[in-house]
């Protein structure tokens, strides 16, 4: 579900709920995400404009 509610593969998903980051709650053998806490999650790791490539030198000539 959370693949799909991010427009993502199922594997890009298992690689975010394996971030020791990522806001996961174990129930059981599951690994719930709740809306809020992946808005949050988002949030804080998504660049903002004028951070998308800070630090990079551009090198084509």
């Amino acid at each position: 579900m959370l693949a799909s509610a991010l427009s993502i593969s199922k594997a890009g998903a298992y690689q975010l709920l394996n971030l020791p980051d990522f806001p996961t709650l174990q129930v059981g053998g599951r690994k719930l995400v709740t809306k809020q806490k992946l808005a949050l999650w988002m949030e804080q790791h998504t660049n903002t404009a004028g951070q998308a490539g800070a630090g990079k030198e551009n090198k084509s000539r």
